[in-house]
């Protein structure tokens, strides 16, 4: 009879460690990140990877990182080991999107990132709300920069201004005007 009991104990044991492994809940940071992930990865159909390190960083260093982001979206991470090592020697620069800024506060969240895809680089800012039943959802996304940031040639003022024979549209292009014969 005590083994029979002492079976029973080792097999709850082992029966309960998965569930001790299993996923925690994410916590109200962990939430807006993926919020904002899932807005990029579905609406967007951008699936340019997030810098694990400024991802870790921004949710306060989390011993258990990346428990909190969505298994779906870790893939997205750049690294999850050891998410501020130092990139390889000679790795080149990559796409990636900077998380520059998390702020969650009780009703609302804001995160704004940094998005670099080749010499294009532009910012996202994301509004969240969160009306208390448990998740975060998108309020507003406001995108703007979209600039070249590597061999771009000087701005010659002559060139940006149209002349008095051109429209806005830029220059070469005649200005429509009405034939008076």
């Amino acid at each position: 009879m005590p083994q029979l009991l002492r079976a029973l104990a080792v097999l709850a044991l082992l029966t309960a460690a998965p569930a001790a492994a299993q996923e925690r809940p994410p916590t109200r940071e962990e939430a807006a990140v993926n919020a904002v992930i899932s807005h990029r990865v579905q609406w967007l159909r951008d699936d340019t990877p997030f810098h694990a390190c400024r991802v870790f960083e921004a949710l306060g260093r989390p011993a258990d990182f990346p428990a909190g982001i969505l298994p779906a979206h870790r893939r997205l991470l750049t690294r999850t080991q050891d998410p501020c090592a130092p990139p390889a020697p000679g790795a080149p620069p990559a796409d990636v999107v900077l998380l520059d800024t998390l702020l969650v506060q009780d009703s609302t969240a804001r995160v704004s990132l940094t998005v670099r895809a080749g010499e294009r680089v532009h910012r996202e800012q994301y509004r969240l709300v969160n009306p208390g039943r448990g998740s975060w959802g998108l309020e507003s996304v406001l995108s703007w920069g979209h600039l070249r940031v590597h061999g771009v040639p000087p701005r010659d003022p002559r060139r940006d201004k149209p002349a008095d024979d051109e429209d806005d549209c830029g220059a070469g292009q005649r200005a429509a005007t009405p034939d008076r014969r």
